[in-house]
């Protein structure tokens, strides 16, 4: 009888043990997974937030010559061309500055960033590395919604709109989008370079829910 019983423990710390190994060979495989995706997210995040420096750096030499371009045509308006109509002012309008071809704001993608968030492939990120790339692309959503801005203004202009309106909308290009695109460009090179930097960007076992950042 004592012969049996052993018998059936050890058959039964024999199966407890399968159990336990294919439990943790699963969890392994499953971490080795979930790695591999955070890695290629955040490469995709990466080469995304690369292609936004590339644009934003033409918009910025871009934005410079008009800056140039604008500040030679208003030190001929006066006072009194201010209160003139600014479309029909020959002085200063959008065709008379030399390298006019539009607005020139940058047209900043976030796809990656949004297909990350919608397949939950964020929240496997550590919390730092999470908060940092959702900075990064709601300062390019305040760019774009001060491109819009601009836009909006110039839709607006017609045969009411004074000269110095006009100017207005043409400062807010050559000062107010230039100002932000040099500072965008500079954070979207910082985290680029923290991404490139890091190590491990996984979440820790530690990291609980109710600590992470909520991604709008």
């Amino acid at each position: 009888m004592k012969k049996k019983i052993g018998q059936y423990l050890t058959e039964l710390l024999i199966v407890a043990f399968g159990v336990f190994l294919g439990m943790v060979v699963s969890d392994w495989n499953a971490n080795r997974k979930t790695a591999t995706q955070v890695e290629k997210t955040k490469q995709y995040i990466i080469n995304e937030l690369k292609t936004n420096v590339h644009n934003l750096n033409y918009s910025i030499e871009y934005h410079k010559q008009l800056r140039t371009e604008f500040d030679s045509l208003a030190a001929l308006i006066t006072e009194e061309d201010l209160l003139k109509p600014f479309i029909s002012n020959k002085l200063i309008k959008f065709n008379k500055i030399p390298s006019w071809t539009g607005p020139g704001t940058s047209l900043l993608d976030k796809s990656v960033y949004e297909g990350a968030k919608v397949g939950n492939l964020l929240q496997e990120f550590d919390i730092e590395t999470l908060q940092m790339i959702a900075r990064t692309y709601r300062h390019q959503d305040g760019y774009e919604l001060l491109s819009k801005k601009i836009v909006d203004r110039m839709m607006n202009i017609n045969f009411d709109t004074k000269t110095i309106d006009g100017m207005g909308t043409l400062e807010l290009i050559v000062f107010d989008i230039l100002g932000n695109e040099k500072v965008l460009k500079k954070h979207l090179e910082a985290t680029i370079e923290k991404l490139e930097l890091g190590t491990s960007l996984v979440k820790s076992s530690t990291d609980t829910l109710e600590h992470q950042m909520p991604v709008e």
